[in-house]
């Protein structure tokens, strides 16, 4: 039955044409209930398909994106049925072609039987320039003015309706290039300058943790946190996603222009070095290591997502050294930073002798963080005038290469439960065991992991399904649920 409503549906364009000139011609009902009925057998499905969405079973809903969406497929089944109407000639000499075709080949010549184009095909040939599809389809308008001198010779009742059909059918051609027009793409608007100097002042002070806690007293590692109230306390420990987070900061610093690639090397190399001797399992960093000795602190604990996020980390960290070697002492970066530096010092050099205690604080943080960074732009320039650019991109790629082989080293494949289709939380090494808690949400600081451990290979592809996304209605709103609804949980 489906090969003869296949049949059917080819029939539907061109008798809708006939029907509607034989109305214009006067025969039968009016033309304008003949446009109707013409209207509804192209969009009556959808529209009753579209109105039965604004029904719903449950209570607990969003209202506001749900009547929303159920609108917007309201919206889109009419103008489907009104573009029918206006695309109706084309589709019918389109449909009589492909049936005098089929008809001819099986009775007649018998041959090109099993002629057809793929989607991708037709795609691929497909053009949009206005000058291409006039020619393509110069039919249509030729086939409208025939139609329409036919019907004002013939004393039509309905001139204006006929000539104004005629005209928008005509016009096929300019409605098919209309729609099929490239999008620009959105240009979103540029952060004020203001607003880009605070976010520049929040992420240098942000960077100047780093300048300030990290040297060979810790192996090079970041500490957890620094306490600066009521004195400063540097929590000499730290985790896996701090030492990516550190080295991705190194790399943003580069990128900003604050330090320069000789320092970002020495900053690297030091890091990844301590990382070669830190004790690991099965490919894994543990969750926590005392930065001063380089130990593990007890109990031993492999953190599932701690784990992932180093790893990606890693893996945007070598792009970003692979993206300085064409170039590795360029002094773009660091111009700007010197010269946000500047603008920075200025209204605090302008108030003289009239700082509060505050603002000679930041003068002076400020007036550092310039002189650092311009001692390391120094740094670049002299090695760059010993013809030093081969040496650092050499350093970079073997940076790069590093990097990429501690990413994928982790074995994923043990913390998946194949059942569940769940990661476990951890693996806890003492006593051999995994956590029996699962991350079962999508909205969790997990998602890296999770896409890393598919794209290694280590879990398959079902395990993304697998992870729960929860909605629930604050009033009009829908939100995803996340296990606490920290801005962690959604932003890692």
């Amino acid at each position: 039955w489906k090969m003869f409503d296949n049949l059917r549906r080819s029939l539907v364009a061109p008798m809708s044409l006939a029907w509607v000139l034989l109305a214009l011609f006067g025969v039968g009902v009016s033309p304008w209930a003949a446009l109707a009925l013409v209207l509804a057998a192209f969009s009556a499905g959808p529209l009753m398909g579209a109105a039965a969405g604004f029904s719903t079973t449950r209570d607990d809903i969003a209202r506001l994106p749900f009547y929303r969406q159920a609108l917007t497929d309201l919206l889109r089944a009419l103008c489907a049925g009104l573009w029918l109407g206006a695309q109706l000639l084309q589709q019918a000499l389109m449909a009589l072609d492909a049936i005098g075709r089929a008809l001819y080949r099986m009775a007649v010549s018998r041959r090109l039987l099993l002629q057809w184009t793929t989607a991708a095909a037709a795609q691929a040939a497909a053009r949009s320039s206005l000058a291409e599809l006039a020619r393509a389809h110069w039919q249509e308008p030729a086939a409208a003015l025939l139609l329409l001198a036919a019907l004002l010779l013939g004393a039509t009742p309905y001139p204006a309706l006929a000539t104004a059909l005629c005209l928008l059918w005509a016009a096929a051609p300019v409605w098919t290039w209309w729609v099929s027009r490239e999008r620009p793409a959105r240009v979103d608007a540029a952060l004020p300058a203001a607003d880009q100097a605070c976010l520049h002042s929040v992420a240098r002070d942000t960077w100047r943790l780093f300048e300030r806690c990290i040297g060979p007293q810790d192996n090079h590692l970041p500490p957890d946190n620094l306490q600066i109230v009521p004195h400063d306390i540097v929590a000499h420990r730290t985790s896996p996603t701090n030492i990516g987070l550190y080295l991705l900061s190194a790399a943003c610093a580069r990128a900003f222009g604050w330090i320069g690639t000789e320092e970002l090397l020495e900053r690297l190399e030091a890091t990844l070095a301590t990382l070669q001797r830190l004790q690991r399992h099965r490919g894994h960093f543990l969750n926590w290591y005392d930065t001063e000795s380089a130990a593990p602190l007890l109990p031993m604990y492999l953190s599932t997502v701690d784990s992932g996020n180093l790893s990606g980390h890693l893996l945007a960290l070598a792009q970003a050294c692979l993206e300085l070697v064409p170039a590795p002492h360029d002094p773009g970066a660091a111009q700007q930073a010197q010269a946000r530096a500047r603008q920075r010092l200025a209204p605090l050099l302008a108030l003289r002798t009239d700082r509060a205690p505050g603002q000679r604080d930041s003068l002076r943080l400020a007036l550092a963080d310039h002189r650092a960074c311009v001692r390391s732009a120094r740094r670049d320039a002299q090695a760059a005038a010993r013809g030093g650019a081969a040496a650092a991109a050499q350093r970079l790629q073997t940076v790069a290469r590093q990097c990429e082989r501690l990413a994928w080293e982790p074995d994923f494949h043990f913390l998946y439960h194949r059942k569940r289709n769940l990661l476990h939380i951890g693996y806890r090494v003492a006593e051999q065991q995994l956590d029996a808690s699962f991350y079962d949400l999508l909205a969790s600081e997990s998602r890296l992991t999770s896409l890393l451990a598919i794209a290694k290979g280590d879990v398959p592809v079902r395990h993304w399904t697998a992870l729960g996304r929860p909605f629930y209605a604050v009033g009009t709103q829908a939100g995803l649920r996340s296990w606490s609804g920290s801005m962690f949980e959604y932003l890692m």
